[in-house]
Formats: structure tokens, C-alpha cells, sequence
């Protein structure tokens, strides 16, 4: 990742970490697809046309498309929605379980494009752009790597047991106690701080908080997919970490929440 920043930096625009998004949606949304495949048939083709364009105005966020280009790339959703039901109709091997789980996949890790907008504050400093991504990850894995510790040694109270028997409310808690200190971190104590400058300290912390419950919550979903899949992890494709939407699945809620959030406080600040 140092070197996807360096390269933004040089450049002065997000190019390398749009295209790390773009890989690890495009991953995220095979393995998903892969799962729900063991289930029903899936419209592959015009789902994954769907996930690309609904993400596209953000993907291409701070980008001059040429004139009417970007019109055409906003609208394509409704094209590749048009393209899946007509495939759903003619084709009887897909009901309409195999048309739903396909949207459903699309806009879940479509999410994922909520990382191309930066508060206004961070987006034009490649310092800060840097920095708030790392406050983005700190925040997730920070609060992912305390919730297991603390709860295999001291849990006692289940989470969600229908949905990961494994967590628990005192590991939730001593998450989102360590994810809230790690961000918090990074929004008071380095050059982040100046991108929201006019927000409290305790609104920050506030903000930390905020993004650690959306990844943990993210954590869960793709616990209950997983679950209703029947499978332990989503792919194989990390050794010891599971698959890409397992590494990405904090993000897939947390970026989301990040970005209401810092609109909130750009409207408030």
C-alpha cells in the first residue's frame, strides 16, 4: 500500500488506490458470487456490469470524463438492469432467487466505492489522503484484532450466535474501545486534524466510534452470508486470512458510514 500512496502522491491523483478498489471489489464480488452459486443459478454477467456502474460516479469521482461520457457511465446501471431481467425471463434456469442474490451482490460490494470520495479537507493534500485511509484501516483491523483477543480470553456472552457463535459482547466492546483510541489517534494527533478543523475533539472521537461500529457490523454481514452459504471462509486466496471479501468485508460497511459522516461534519463544522 506504501507504494499505491507514493504513486498517488507523484501523480497528485487517486489512481493507484482506485485501481486497489476496483481489484478488490472485483474479487470480493467473484467469491461472493461463488457462494450464493452453491445455492441457485446467478446472472453473472450483467451483475457484475451492475456492481461496476453503480460504483462508476464514484469511481470516477475528480476525473473530467469527456462531455455526455459521463452521463452515459451514471446511467448504465438501468442498461445492465434491463440486460438482467431480460435474462431472467428467457432463461429458465434462473428464478428470481438467482436475479435477486445477483443485485443484492452488486450493490453490497458496490459499497466499496464509497472509498473514492474523500472529505473535501483530504481529497487535494496527498498527505492527509494517505493518513485518512490508514485511520479507515487502523479503525476496522485495530477493532477486529481486539474483539478476538479480548473475547477468547474473557467472553462470555454471545454477539450473534445464529450468526458467528465465536463473538461476543465483550470482545465487541473492547473493539470498539480500540478501534475509537486508534482513530482517534489519527484524527487528533497527526495532519488529519487539519482537515477538520473546526469539528470538537470529542466530535472526532465521535466519528471513530462511528466508523468502528460500521466495521464491526460489516464483520457481521458477511458472517450471515457466509453462514447461509454454509461455508467458513470466503475464498482461499489469502492463506491464513480466508478471502478477499473476508479482509474486505469491515469496509464494505465502514466506508459507507465514513463518508455520511464527514458530510455531516463539512455541513456542521
Amino acid at each position: 500500500m506504501a507504494g499505491v500512496f507514493l504513486l498517488d502522491h507523484f501523480l497528485g491523483r487517486i489512481v493507484g488506490l482506485r485501481a486497489v478498489l476496483a481489484l478488490t471489489g472485483a474479487l470480493a464480488l467473484r467469491e461472493f458470487y461463488a457462494i450464493c452459486r452453491e445455492k441457485t443459478r446467478l446472472l453473472l454477467f450483467p451483475g457484475a456490469g451492475i456492481a461496476f456502474f453503480l460504483a462508476s460516479p464514484l469511481l470516477w469521482h475528480g476525473i473530467d470524463l469527456p462531455r455526455g461520457i459521463d452521463s452515459l457511465v451514471s446511467h448504465s446501471p438501468l442498461l445492465f438492469l434491463a440486460v438482467l431481467m431480460l435474462r431472467w425471463t428467457f432463461d429458465a434456469r434462473a428464478g428470481i432467487e438467482g436475479a435477486a442474490l445477483t443485485l443484492v451482490g452488486a450493490a453490497y460490494v458496490g459499497l466499496l466505492g464509497f472509498g473514492m470520495v474523500l472529505p473535501e479537507g483530504v481529497e487535494k493534500d496527498a498527505t492527509r489522503s494517505a493518513l485518512y485511509f490508514l485511520f479507515l484501516f487502523f479503525t476496522a483491523k485495530g477493532s477486529d484484532m481486539a474483539a478476538y483477543v479480548v473475547g477468547k480470553a474473557v467472553g462470555r456472552h454471545a454477539l450473534a450466535p445464529r450468526i458467528s457463535p465465536k463473538k461476543t459482547w465483550e470482545g465487541a466492546a473492547a473493539g470498539a474501545v480500540a478501534g475509537t483510541a486508534l482513530g482517534g489517534a489519527f484524527l487528533l494527533a497527526t495532519p488529519l486534524r487539519g482537515a477538520f478543523e473546526p469539528v470538537p475533539a470529542a466530535a472526532l472521537l465521535c466519528f471513530a466510534l462511528w466508523v468502528t461500529i460500521a466495521s464491526q457490523v460489516g464483520d457481521l454481514v458477511e458472517s450471515a452470508v457466509k453462514r447461509w452459504g454454509g461455508v467458513k471462509d470466503s475464498g482461499a486466496l489469502l492463506p491464513g486470512f480466508g478471502g478477499m471479501l473476508d479482509m474486505a468485508d469491515s469496509f464494505l460497511v465502514s466506508l459507507p458510514a465514513a463518508y455520511i459522516m464527514s458530510r455531516i461534519m463539512e455541513a456542521f463544522g
